[in-house]
């Protein structure tokens, strides 16, 4: 999400440099909103830390 630091300065979304760090926290609330909904289940051998779950199901470019 945007910081408070961010705000001040007058940004709506965060820096890219942080996409990713934000991108994960979002992916897991929106993941632990619905599986609490009942409107998604959880994925097989999951380990009850949604960040670490999103975060290695992320797409990485590839380098090289």
């Amino acid at each position: 999400m945007t910081s408070l630091q961010e705000v001040r300065r007058g940004f709506l979304f965060p820096s890219f440099s942080r996409i990713r760090e934000v991108s994960v926290k979002l992916m897991a609330a929106v993941a632990a909103h619905m599986v609490a909904s009942g409107l998604g289940s959880q994925p097989e051998g999951f380990n009850g830390d949604w960040e670490a779950c999103c975060e290695a199901a992320m797409w990485d470019v590839p380098c090289g």
